[in-house]
């Protein structure tokens, strides 16, 4: 089941309704299309005469340019990637604007008759649809939000590991599979501050990923409460640099395959700032550039006196970090009961917290994975 689970939530990252919903155009474009072969011998009201003739001349040439685009821009490339996204938001527009137009070729003049005959009905079927329509769209953009994966939350992250993960290489190479173990080592290590180690926290090391797998991941640590204990957010942040710090320290270099712990730690850092009163400087709302500066500043603060947390921890417990880098290079994965036997000979410095999770009251129960660098 668990395996299922996993599939499942893998099935969700790498494919997206949003993706697929350029074939809205075509089917758009054919029911217009079919719209006016059906009413061209019939007299429409003028209005209709005018959309049509409009759409006859620009409905087929802009959309099928932004089609053949579409195509040129999706590429990994960061400018690629924004013009593609460009073209297929392009793309819906103009499915909804055929549509819309549809709808009125084919009911535009049963409407205008019942609002001739008949206006309080019609001004009522009008509020009704004004009131409807706040509502259909909320419901279209939080379907959209859910399958486009478009956001970055703290809490819900599927990410793989390395900028080209997409397109990642079988097998991986040596030298990137010893970058990989010393990473989730880093992040491992600090599942030794938890009171606690949660019994499905697990540590995979896939060395012959498929196109778009993560070549390593663990298990992250989430809560069923809506409000994020101070303690274990901080925690959270440390555990974060602790990958890209241990390719640092202990490899002599720093790898690419951050980028979602870098997200994930800003989220965190600004709403841990916001969140408590002891950082007073912190504008939850900025306005101003000065404003975004202060923040930028406190954010900025942040993240060196942390690193300086994370480098001393690292280094005050660089076996146990190489002793879960060489278990995964043996076994390529690690349980919860293997990681807290290595975590016994942790040293934890006092300035650390220790969130309390597991079998303490109230206690979050981990119920989701991240992949590669979380």
């Amino acid at each position: 089941m668990k395996n299922l689970s996993q599939w499942i939530c893998n099935l969700k990252g790498n494919y997206r309704i949003s993706d697929y919903l350029w074939f809205l155009y075509p089917i758009a474009v054919l029911i217009v299309a079919i719209t006016m072969v059906e009413l061209a011998p019939k007299p429409v009201e003028p209005v209709i005469v005018l959309a049509l003739a409009y759409l006859e001349y620009s409905l087929y040439i802009l959309p099928l340019f932004a089609v053949a685009l579409l195509g040129i821009f999706s590429t990994q490339h960061h400018v690629g990637l924004l013009l593609g996204t460009a073209c297929k938001q392009f793309i819906y527009a103009y499915a909804l604007y055929a549509l819309s137009f549809y709808l009125l070729a084919s009911h535009g003049d049963a409407m205008h008759q019942m609002a001739v005959n008949d206006p309080l009905k019609a001004i009522a079927i009008g509020i009704t649809l004004v009131l409807l329509l706040p509502h259909v769209l909320a419901f279209v953009l939080i379907v959209f939000a859910t399958t486009g994966a478009g956001r970055s939350n703290a809490n819900s992250v599927d990410t793989s590991y390395g900028i080209a993960a997409s397109s990642v290489s079988t097998p991986i190479s040596p030298r990137d599979e010893a970058i990989i173990k010393l990473h989730e080592a880093g992040h491992a290590v600090f599942y030794g501050l938890l009171s606690e180690i949660p019994s499905d926290v697990t540590i995979t090391l896939n060395t012959t990923p498929n196109a778009g797998q993560p070549p390593g991941r663990i298990t992250d640590i989430d809560t069923q409460h809506h409000l994020m204990d101070s303690e274990l957010c901080e925690w959270k942040m440390l555990m974060l640099l602790g990958g890209q710090r241990a390719e640092h320290l202990f490899a002599g270099m720093q790898s690419l395959g951050s980028h979602s712990d870098k997200l994930r730690w800003q989220y965190l850092a600004k709403h841990y700032l916001g969140g408590l009163f002891e950082h007073s400087q912190f504008i939850v709302s900025p306005q101003r550039p000065e404003e975004y500066k202060i923040n930028a500043d406190l954010v900025d603060e942040l993240y060196q006196e942390q690193l300086a947390r994370v480098d001393e921890f690292l280094k005050l417990n660089q076996a146990t970090v190489h002793a879960i880098s060489n278990e995964l290079d043996a076994l390529h994965n690690m349980d919860a009961t293997r990681l807290a036997n290595v975590c016994d000979a942790l040293v934890i410095p006092d300035t650390l917290p220790r969130p309390q999770i597991g079998s303490q009251p109230d206690s979050p129960s981990p119920t989701m994975t991240t992949q590669g660098a979380t």
